[in-house]
């Protein structure tokens, strides 16, 4: 209730409240994260991290979000170590995958893979799941976004400054643009309508297959 009414600093209160009482419930300490890296108060939240760090440094989860702030921070090398470490903490195979929970645990894999160094293998991972004949087209849709985010890949520090600005096309055909985007596989964000056209929005990491294009856009925030 509090976090739909933008009671941000209510909803930071309660969030701290709740982590003393649990610090190992995830929902209370990564909400307080969230809440105060929302406000850019990366600092605070990288000494909340260190504050329950004995209670879930044995989780892959704790180091991939603790990595995601010192990114925001613009720590990169931090953020990186953190990366890594989740990575060589996560119980699962990559090779195999055969269902739909571990497709799901392949996108978080390949992700981090990408986040430290590894985007090609990464991608390569991904591209090879697509010949699987269980995919219903749900399955496909997820797997070429979540391909699309790591081939567009450009390094953390330009994922994560780049993370809150926009490319905003205009078009008088929405339906024909997101068609031509998706096959320069890139991800398409929000459509609104107007009375005689339509707005566009692409995340700035697919400037380059934009551009490629020849599309004229605007960055915004």
């Amino acid at each position: 209730m509090f976090i739909q009414h933008h009671d941000t600093l209510q909803a930071i209160v309660l969030y701290r409240k709740a982590m003393h009482l649990d610090p190992k419930n995830l929902v209370s300490w990564h909400g307080l994260v969230l809440m105060l890296s929302s406000q850019k108060r990366y600092q605070e939240a990288i000494d909340i991290l260190d504050e329950i760090e004995t209670e879930n440094e044995s989780t892959p989860i704790y180091h991939q979000i603790k990595g995601a702030v010192f990114a925001q921070n613009s720590e990169f090398k931090k953020a990186q170590s953190q990366f890594t470490k989740a990575l060589s903490m996560m119980d699962f195979n990559p090779d195999v995958v055969s269902n739909q929970q571990d497709l799901n645990r392949l996108y978080n894999y390949t992700e981090l893979e990408a986040w430290t160094g590894r985007k090609e293998v990464a991608l390569n991972r991904l591209n090879h799941v697509f010949s699987m004949d269980w995919l219903t087209t749900e399955d496909v849709e997820i797997l070429e976004f979540s391909r699309n985010n790591i081939e567009y890949f450009q390094g953390i520090d330009r994922e994560f400054k780049s993370i809150t600005e926009h490319l905003l096309i205009k078009t008088n055909n929405a339906d024909s643009l997101v068609k031509v985007l998706k096959d320069q596989h890139v991800n398409v964000g929000q459509i609104r309508s107007r009375r005689d056209s339509s707005e566009v929005s692409v995340p700035l990491k697919f400037r380059q297959g934009v551009e490629a294009l020849g599309l004229k856009y605007e960055v915004v925030n």
